[in-house]
């Protein structure tokens, strides 16, 4: 089994997953009446609309399905909202997947053989999926992808009317957004996290940030990423200017940056390595109109294969010298 890996904007995932208040919401009939719809559409066994949260994919409807939730590492939805905008999984027959065969849904009660989970986006950020389950192989025909998809979009739209109007049940136990809540989806990450302003200003961050910097949080907060103590720096050691860094970019156009590679200055000298991406804040936080970016520590990666190219080049050196004393040497005969 294959354990599916995060999204490339997780932390705004989550944002915006938390603030739509629907985790743990009781059943409504408008979620119920679209997976009766497609199961019975599709002859499906089992249809649900899965939220997928930091640890597990949580069911708002479900038919075929007896369990509520499952561990975000089994689940089939985890991996679908990985797949390209746009796309769906999907999932043939799970017993020749090497990703699922001997995932516990396959192998257990469930007994997942065929999967097509179709992404539910807000914001252009995957949330959850909408997917169908059978327990017999089959291959998902043109049509059956062309009603998912129509009907994916009525949930998205059901999703997007919950947003706007504050839809909240009058007994739901949903937890609001609250900047505690924001703090414990950044707490479960190893990943950077740091929110900035209109400026660029650092107003927010978590701890696995201070690590990866190696600044505390008293140094992190209110620093411009145009602060030269950063000496950022691209892989070609030109500096980055100051509306080039991915949350300036972001800032300035509202589009989101990806896998920039950016080396920094640690205040003990030594320069980390690291591979940035940067989303807006959803319209709906309170940070609105700022920009959120996360970034993994790729220094020890970058140092490997730095060494390894310097080796490579240094053999490259070698063979050349050796070439030319060989013919230096026949030369001389």
């Amino acid at each position: 089994m294959i354990e599916p890996g995060m999204h490339l904007s997780e932390v705004a995932r989550l944002l915006v997953l938390r603030d739509l208040a629907i985790l743990d919401t009781p059943a409504e009939v408008e979620f119920d009446g679209h997976v009766q719809t497609v199961a019975s559409l599709t002859g499906s066994a089992i249809c649900v609309v899965s939220l997928v949260d930091a640890q597990r994919q949580w069911f708002k409807a479900r038919i075929g399905m007896a369990a509520s939730e499952t561990p975000r590492s089994i689940a089939f939805c985890a991996h679908a909202i990985l797949v390209p905008e746009g796309h769906a999984l999907v999932v043939a027959d799970a017993m020749n997947d090497p990703r699922f065969a001997d995932n516990p849904q396959v192998t257990g009660e469930t007994r997942v053989r065929v999967y097509f989970g179709l992404p539910l986006n807000i914001h252009g950020l995957p949330i959850g999926t909408l997917s169908i389950i059978d327990h017999v192989p089959r291959q998902a025909s043109p049509a059956l992808i062309e009603d998912m998809q129509r009907l994916g979009r009525q949930v998205e739209r059901l999703l997007e009317t919950r947003r706007i109007h504050g839809i909240r049940l009058l007994h739901s136990s949903a937890p609001q957004s609250t900047g505690s809540d924001r703090q414990t989806i950044f707490s479960v990450l190893d990943t950077g996290i740091v929110i900035q302003e209109h400026e660029g200003r650092i107003i927010d961050h978590n701890q696995a940030a201070e690590r990866i910097l190696g600044l505390s949080s008293k140094q992190m907060l209110g620093r411009l990423s145009v602060d030269a103590r950063w000496a950022s720096v691209r892989e070609s050691g030109e500096l980055f200017r100051g509306d080039e860094p991915p949350s300036m970019a972001t800032l300035r156009t509202g589009r989101p940056c990806s896998g920039v590679i950016m080396g920094i200055k640690r205040p003990d000298g030594t320069q980390a390595w690291i591979s940035i991406n940067s989303v807006p804040v959803p319209r709906s936080s309170p940070t609105a109109g700022a920009v959120l970016a996360s970034f993994a520590d790729i220094t020890a990666e970058r140092n490997r294969r730095f060494e390894v190219e310097r080796s490579q080049e240094a053999l490259r050196d070698q063979k050349v010298v050796a070439e030319s004393m060989r013919v230096s040497a026949e030369h001389h005969r």
